[in-house]
């Protein structure tokens, strides 16, 4: 249980981010305790915006441009600030928090101690509580950045919901600031640590490597459904669906249907083919590894097979534009000439060296007609 779930064990609204940096636990702690805010992008960006009609005043007046004060976890919850200490583990985690009615045009916030905060209940109120963390990993630490939310009545969460909306993408981005500088302190994870994970040694030799992961708040049971349902035609890829689903929406939810994997896969039973085994007997032949077919496990298309195609096309082109021109040819979808294909059938049997005989009266005969053989 982190020190966080005692102020706030339950809440509405939840955000967690992770960095993983490469300095000891120890250095973590300390960059995190001593962490001024407005050495961020994100703050001084903002804070620029803010001052700047200050700045132009004072440019024009030939006085000093206003300067971003420092803002420290201790400097924002000094006596009479907006938020409040509300418990420290020193090396492990740090916890602030503050309870106010923020989306009127002018915030209100209530004074809240480490005492009152868990406890405040009064209706019409929104609660937010924040902590940094460290904890060791192989080779370094993994800083904690996590935020809840949560109201004080059903009317308010309404309310406060429609706010986090609005608020959560600067929210996030300030997190990220926030992250972003603690990694380029103390030091990120590098490109040279490679993850081990499955499906690795079917590739072994790949030029470049790269490794997207998402961190998950949530223990591997409960997101594992999530992972089997993935894929076109079923829960979809919980990405970009215009481009990777079809315009079909990913799935909001577990779809029971989608569970159910092979209980035993044979691959290579021939050249691109893969034979999956399904409860009660039943198989599936995935063929190209679901990729383009003609495309995937073809051979290309050499001169041997396309130049007959092309020299029907040209052919065709030729004879279409004669006749065309000479106005004996109708606005319609022709065939391709019998003698075409007759022609360019002659040339290739030619050029490999093949001849064939010709057929008969009674042949040709036979072949036309429905009367005999069977």
């Amino acid at each position: 249980m982190s020190l966080l779930d005692a102020f706030m064990p339950s809440c509405e609204l939840r955000e967690v981010d992770h960095v993983a940096v490469r300095a000891s636990p120890e250095a973590a702690w300390s960059a995190v305790r001593a962490i001024d805010f407005s050495r961020t992008s994100f703050v001084r960006n903002l804070f620029a915006i803010r001052v700047m009609p200050g700045r132009i005043r004072a440019r024009l007046r030939g006085a000093p441009s206003p300067e971003l004060p420092a803002s420290t976890i201790d400097d924002i919850a000094r006596d009479g600030g907006t938020f409040c200490i509300l418990g420290e583990e020193p090396g492990q985690e740090i916890v602030v928090g503050a309870v106010g009615k923020v989306w009127p045009h002018r915030i209100e916030f209530a004074a809240i101690t480490q005492e009152t905060f868990a406890s405040f209940a009064t209706p019409g109120f929104g609660k937010v509580a924040g902590s940094l963390a460290v904890a060791p990993r192989p080779g370094g630490a993994w800083i904690t950045i996590e935020v809840r939310a949560a109201t004080t009545d059903p009317e308010t969460r309404a309310r406060y919901r429609r706010y986090w909306r609005a608020v959560r993408r600067f929210s996030r981005a300030m997190r990220k600031a926030v992250g972003t500088l603690l990694a380029e302190e103390l030091g990120p994870e590098g490109p040279d640590e490679r993850w081990a994970l499955a499906g690795d040694d079917f590739l072994p030799a790949a030029r470049a490597q790269m490794t997207h992961h998402v961190d998950i708040e949530a223990p591997p049971a409960e997101v594992w459904p999530w992972l089997v349902q993935m894929g076109r035609r079923r829960g979809g890829w919980y990405s970009w669906d215009l481009l990777d689903n079809g315009g079909a929406p990913s799935a909001d939810r577990i779809i029971p249907a989608l569970q159910k994997l092979a209980r035993r896969v044979r691959r290579g039973i021939r050249p691109f083919v893969d034979e999956y085994h399904l409860a009660g007997g039943r198989r599936v032949y995935l063929l190209a590894d679901g990729r383009l077919i003609n495309l995937a496990a073809a051979e290309g298309h050499p001169a041997c097979v396309m130049d007959m195609s092309f020299a029907v096309q040209a052919l065709s082109a030729e004879h279409v534009a004669k006749l065309a021109g000479r106005g004996k040819l109708a606005r319609k979808v022709h065939d391709v000439p019998a003698a075409v294909d007759k022609f360019v059938a002659a040339l290739k049997l030619k050029s490999m060296g093949v001849s064939i005989d010709r057929l008969t009266p009674e042949q040709k005969k036979y072949l036309a007609s429905w009367e005999m053989g069977t």
